[in-house]
C-alpha cells in the first residue's frame, strides 16, 4: 500500500513549520501508508477534515474491531463520523457506506437496541449515553443517504 501522499498525488514538498504541532504532524502523516494510521491519526484526520474519502475505511475498520475506540475520548470516532461527515459524504463514498452499514446491523454491540449491555464490556466506560446519542445520530444521517 502506498503512503498518503502518493495515494492522493500530492506534491511531495510540504514545507513543515516546526513551531506547530499540527504542521509536524502533517508532514509525518502524509509519508504513512494509510494501514499505518494510528487512531490518533484518524481521529485527528476527521476533526480536521484532512483526507477523510481516504482514511475512512481505517476509521470503519477500528469501530469493528473496537466500538468505542477514540484518542480523546472513548466514542470519539463514532462522534466524529456522525458530526464532521456530513450525507454528501456518505453518498459520494457508496462502499464505505455500505462496509458501515453492515458493521452497525451486524456487531453484537452496534446492532443491539438495549445499550445497556455496553457496561458489561467496559465497566470503566464513562458516557454511554453520549455514544449512543452519538450512535444514533450516525445512523439517522446514514438513512437519509438513502432517501432524497
Amino acid at each position: 500500500m502506498v503512503d498518503l501522499e502518493k495515494h492522493m498525488g500530492l506534491s511531495s514538498e510540504y514545507e513543515v513549520d516546526p513551531e506547530s504541532s499540527l504542521s509536524i504532524w502533517y508532514g509525518e502523516i502524509r509519508e504513512k501508508k494509510i494501514c499505518d494510521l494510528t487512531v490518533f491519526d484518524l481521529a485527528r484526520c476527521l476533526r480536521q477534515g484532512i483526507f477523510p474519502e481516504h482514511i475512512i475505511f481505517g476509521v470503519i475498520e477500528i469501530i469493528k474491531s473496537d466500538p468505542f475506540g477514540g484518542d480523546l475520548f472513548d466514542g470519539e470516532l463514532i462522534r466524529l463520523m456522525s458530526t464532521k461527515l456530513d450525507v454528501q459524504f456518505w453518498r459520494n463514498n457508496k462502499k464505505a457506506r455500505k462496509r458501515l452499514i453492515e458493521i452497525l446491523k451486524h456487531h453484537p454491540l452496534l446492532s443491539k437496541p438495549d445499550f445497556n449491555n455496553w457496561t458489561q464490556y467496559d465497566p470503566l466506560l464513562e458516557d454511554l449515553d453520549e455514544i449512543k446519542r452519538d450512535l444514533d445520530s450516525l445512523k439517522i444521517i446514514l438513512l437519509k443517504t438513502e432517501t432524497n
